[in-house]
């Protein structure tokens, strides 16, 4: 006999109840109540044998979680199960049932399992049961759900104008860490003082930032000695009170995390409002092969009056040759007999990658793309010749 006290209530209860072995042939089960003048209602009353699989793994967990693969480990049940477990994985919420056709398995002893083949930045939904002799299965134990995490972006240029997501959220793979203030995605309702560069979303952080705030771009796949430029455009409130850094690091993190010098805004200065950006450009060479993030460091005082604006986020190869300047060269036009004429190179810079070369030829049709090089005379103020 089986007996039960419960708190009366109106939601079904189910009980499970393990009548040893089979009685016989033409039995019957019943219920009884011991309490006069009280009533309960009985539905779905199943007498099945029962399952020769009742053990179920606990503990289950992921970890070793990258772009397309995740680890799932799990605790054997007392007795483990002989012929080992089956895991069953989906983006979908959905259960599996009884007959479902497990998406993998392992021996047994083994408590854990690697999935690979998985999309990044994407939920999964994990399921384990036992296997306890080949044919019997225990009942789907379920994970928590997981999500991958970002793949790292190697095609150039990358940008990012915020326009495709709902505010305040942040694009996917984007990361704020919030010290006083939070950097939001906001549109031109936001602040009276200012409005996105490119219509209709920007991204903002909010004054009195007085415990430094990080906005971390997803993380980029960047090859050692190759110059890359970061860029981005922001806006102030006509107010002065704010510092801003352009930071890197390998995780998005502000542990670890470098600034690239120098600050584009600092507390003395008077940030122009409205629409009038300003761009901002760092040069960066990752000194190893490897995944990096880039990110904005911000503080302001309590005399800011309303927002920090940024918009248009751009990373490129840095051009070959970024930041060159011309100048002018001067000396005799001609040069007869004897002598050592001099040419004079003035106002004349060399930007990232580039650099200057004298050429000569004795036909002006050669000018500007023609002629010999001169031996020897790379980025020289002057060329002395004879």
């Amino acid at each position: 006999m089986w007996s039960t006290t419960t708190t009366s209530t109106s939601a079904y209860v189910e009980h499970t109840v393990d009548l040893g072995t089979a009685p016989g042939a033409n039995q019957y089960l019943a219920f009884e109540t011991g309490t006069a003048g009280h009533s309960i209602s009985i539905d779905d009353v199943y007498w099945e044998a029962k399952p020769a699989c009742t053990t179920a793994p606990s503990g289950l967990g992921a970890s070793l979680i990258t772009a397309t693969t995740a680890r799932i480990s799990w605790t054997a049940p007392t007795p483990a199960p002989g012929s080992g477990y089956e895991i069953y994985y989906s983006t979908s919420s959905t259960a599996p049932t009884s007959g479902t056709t497990p998406s993998t398995s392992v021996g047994a002893g083994v408590l854990y399992v690697d999935l690979s083949g998985l999309s990044a930045s994407t939920p999964y939904y994990v399921w384990v049961r036992c296997n306890c002799n080949g044919t019997d299965k225990g009942a789907w134990v379920a994970l928590p759900s997981f999500a991958t995490t970002c793949a790292a972006i190697s095609s150039f240029p990358w940008t990012e104008n915020f326009d495709l997501v709902t505010i305040p959220a942040l694009p996917s793979c984007w990361l704020n860490i919030t010290g006083t203030r939070s950097f939001v995605t906001s549109d031109a309702s936001y602040s009276i003082l200012s409005d996105p560069r490119s219509l209709p979303n920007y991204v903002t952080i909010f004054w009195g930032n007085t415990s430094a705030s990080y906005l971390w771009t997803p993380g980029f796949q960047l090859t050692s000695g190759q110059s890359y430029d970061f860029s981005f455009w922001f806006v102030g409130d006509g107010y002065a009170g704010y510092v801003g850094d352009v930071m890197y690091n390998t995780a998005q993190s502000a542990t670890g995390a470098t600034a690239i010098s120098p600050s584009f805004v600092t507390s003395g200065t008077v940030t122009l409002a409205g629409t009038n950006y300003t761009q901002v450009t760092r040069s960066f060479i990752p000194p190893s092969n490897g995944v990096y993030y880039f990110g904005i460091r911000n503080t302001s005082s309590t005399n800011t009056v309303s927002v920090l604006g940024f918009d248009d986020f751009r990373l490129d190869l840095t051009p070959v040759c970024s930041g060159a300047v011309g100048g002018t060269a001067s000396g005799s036009a001609t040069f007869c007999g004897s002598g050592t004429p001099s040419i004079t190179a003035s106002g004349y810079s060399t930007g990232t990658g580039s650099a200057y070369q004298w050429m000569s030829s004795t036909n002006a049709g050669d000018y500007p793309n023609g002629g010999s090089a001169v031996s020897g005379q790379t980025n020289p103020a002057s060329l002395t010749t004879g």
